[in-house]
């Protein structure tokens, strides 16, 4: 038959074909930017496990920002990123105005006028990152006031928020914090796994410079109803004229627990065994070797990062869990470890403090990664 790209997409931070569930968070900061200045989802920090779906919830953010007419500025909140952000916020002035130029006085569009810039040179090497991104707006306000397009603005994401950056992400908050009170058409979308978002909103003394992240619009990367997970496999599949048997859909559904980068993997391979028997309809045969693949996927890129830095006493306590009846009390584990009440309960809050593990209504303990009581049973020891 025929080769046909397969649709599924399996790379972390990949836009899929077909995005899911995220509709009403995208369609409040869309409101927002749409909103005004002052709308609280235009600073929002956007958090969930490895494999949620946090970059391509940004890239869709982007999207709309685009379609909109907003200037973007894409980073990862890694060392350098205010010097990152004020470089490319310089670059895009460019796009608005001639090298040695900074201020819009006119332009001419279908014989409306003439451009023309008023000089007022920044110093790549003596700005800072409040002055690039003030030049920035001002630029985008004049040129929406003179063609008389509705006020747009700039969008900052920013990736991979972690706490170990603290230093930075305060000088970049304080930036943000004085275009807000100046009420500069500015959006700010960050993104993190909990555990390292955390610190940032919070410090032991009580006291938090970070005010902005404190009060931002929190957006959690929760699973994907079901529903949504049954239409966005069928639906990409489609994209190749592919289909799924009724129950091949239902038992990838189920198995991926609404986790996006999951049910992408149990899709990519699905519709691999499919294609490789030369059919067109995904069938139960196709799931159940796909799931078997895309496990092996998780394994690798999401599991083996997730506990690479835990220590060896975190280790064996979910080594132990995952031994259990979930989901498990303390006593369950305790009395497969043999240490003290005292140790369970301090490896129970470092794990769940990790988002490794969360707490049910009930107070019992299971874990936040699909399949990841399989690969701590596969490397148990090791």
């Amino acid at each position: 038959m025929e080769r046909i790209r397969n649709p599924f997409t399996a790379a972390l931070g990949v836009s899929p074909a077909v995005l899911a569930g995220r509709e009403e968070e995208l369609d409040l900061i869309t409101m927002a930017m749409l909103g005004g200045p002052g709308a609280h989802e235009r600073v929002s920090v956007v958090s969930g496990a490895r494999g949620s779906g946090k970059t391509v919830f940004l890239n869709a953010v982007e999207d709309r920002a685009s379609q909109l007419g907003w200037s973007i500025i894409s980073e990862t909140a890694t060392q350098g990123v205010v010097e990152r952000i004020r470089n490319t916020a310089e670059r895009n002035l460019q796009e608005f105005s001639p090298a040695d130029k900074r201020r819009l006085s006119g332009i001419s569009i279908a014989g409306i006028g003439s451009i023309n810039w008023e000089t007022d040179p920044i110093s790549p090497t003596q700005s800072s990152l409040r002055t690039a991104l003030t030049a920035l707006l001002d630029a985008k306000a004049q040129l929406d006031s003179i063609t008389g397009q509705p006020p747009s603005g700039v969008l900052i994401t920013l990736d991979e928020l972690h706490y170990t950056n603290r230093d930075e992400i305060i000088e970049f908050a304080t930036t943000i914090q004085h275009l807000l009170r100046e009420n500069r058409e500015i959006t700010v979308i960050m993104a993190g796994i909990p555990s390292a978002v955390k610190p940032l909103l919070s410090s032991p003394d009580g006291s938090n410079p970070i005010t902005f992240l404190r009060r931002a619009n929190r957006i959690d990367l929760g699973a994907i109803p079901d529903p949504d997970v049954s239409s966005v496999l069928a639906d990409t599949a489609k994209i190749a004229n592919f289909s799924w048997h009724e129950s091949a859909l239902h038992t990838a559904t189920e198995e991926s627990g609404g986790y996006p980068f999951y049910f992408q993997l149990i899709g990519l391979w699905s519709f691999f065994e499919a294609q490789k028997s030369g059919r067109t309809n995904i069938t139960d045969q196709d799931v159940a070797e796909g799931i078997k693949r895309a496990t092996n996927k998780l394994h690798q890129l999401v599991h083996e990062p997730a506990i690479a830095d835990i220590t060896p006493g975190e280790r064996d306590f979910l080594i132990a869990l995952a031994q259990c009846d979930l989901p498990a009390r303390n006593t369950d584990v305790l009395s497969i470890m043999g240490t003290s009440p005292q140790n369970i309960s301090n490896y129970r809050q470092k794990l769940l403090s990790l988002d490794l593990v969360i707490e049910t209504a009930d107070r019992k303990m299971t874990f936040q990664l699909p399949r990841l009581e399989d690969y701590l049973l596969s490397i148990q020891g090791k």
